[in-house]
């Protein structure tokens, strides 16, 4: 979110640029929001004489300096030399919580002839406002570093008990309302009965075929969902990918992996409502593993 005004060559010295973050966009609703951010950056222009150039923000998370609002934030002022002289924040965690990257981000700035000002973290222009900045920029990253913990064992917990921790559901479930713990909606995987009718054809067109063939294959398969319009979410087309995930994935036996491809002692398997058999997945998973190249020995 910006303003699309321009810098130009008449603007004063006292010209600033506004940057606000939030990590998410779920916080972008709540208290931390962009926009109140932007009205107190404003009333601090208002006070301090400075103009308000242009705005620029992100949501995303505040250990990586990789984000869009900033890089073209940066391009403007490497672009308008002796135009901006401020970089406005609403605290020194807003520009980022990696302590090592935003030093070198203020530095770049002070080479540039712009100075980093937080309107609720007056360090001063003091011998030991340097000193004061580094520390709040490491107890900001050590925040940052025992709140991703955090939420690492709330999301943990929150799957043990059978819960959904949010994102797109796997094709053939839905996330429905399972229950409240204060204000926080519970949600757990559901079947999704349209999908589901899909999936298990799938699984019957690779055992099986169609009825006037036999059995196909995971790109055979493909092709018949497309040619007689069965398609995925949003109209998106089924691939060979697609398929074969499908194919492989236990959630459709019950069994939801959370913190898939991580080692097996950090997964949590889930239960949740199976759509396909045990029998016959593993009828698939026999066919899959006599038909792959890798695992099959030439003859």
């Amino acid at each position: 979110m910006k303003r699309e005004s321009e810098p130009t060559k008449s603007a004063p010295l006292g010209g600033a640029v506004l940057y606000a973050r939030v990590s998410t966009g779920r916080q972008a609703e709540k208290d931390l929001s962009i926009p109140d951010q932007f009205l107190k950056m404003h009333g601090y222009c208002s006070a301090n004489g400075l103009e308000c150039i242009r705005e620029f923000s992100d949501a995303y998370t505040g250990t990586s300096f990789d984000r869009p609002g900033l890089h073209e934030m940066r391009e403007l002022i490497q672009a308008n030399p002796g135009v901006i002289s401020v970089v406005l924040v609403h605290s020194f965690s807003r520009l980022g919580r990696d302590s090592v990257e935003f030093e070198l981000f203020r530095r770049e700035l002070q080479r540039l002839g712009v100075k980093l000002i937080s309107i609720t973290q007056d360090v001063g222009d003091t011998a030991g406002a340097s000193i004061f900045r580094k520390i709040i920029n490491l107890m900001d990253e050590q925040f940052s570093l025992e709140t991703s913990k955090h939420v690492i064992r709330s999301m943990g917990e929150n799957a043990r008990q059978g819960f959904w921790n949010g994102g797109t559901p796997p094709f053939g479930y839905r996330a429905v309302e399972a229950g409240h713990r204060g204000q926080t909606v519970k949600k757990k995987l559901a079947v999704h009965p349209a999908e589901a009718e899909d999936v298990r054809l799938i699984y019957n067109l690779y055992l099986e075929g169609d009825g006037k063939n036999g059995p196909m294959g995971i790109k055979k398969i493909a092709c018949y969902l497309n040619e007689n319009t069965f398609s995925r979410r949003g109209g998106a087309k089924w691939t060979t990918g697609q398929v074969h995930l499908v194919l492989h994935d236990t959630v459709y036996i019950g069994e939801f992996i959370f913190r898939k491809g991580k080692a097996a002692d950090d997964q949590i398997i889930v239960e949740v409502p199976a759509i396909i058999d045990a029998e016959l997945f593993e009828q698939v998973q026999q066919r899959l593993k006599r038909n792959n190249p890798r695992l099959t020995f030439p003859k």
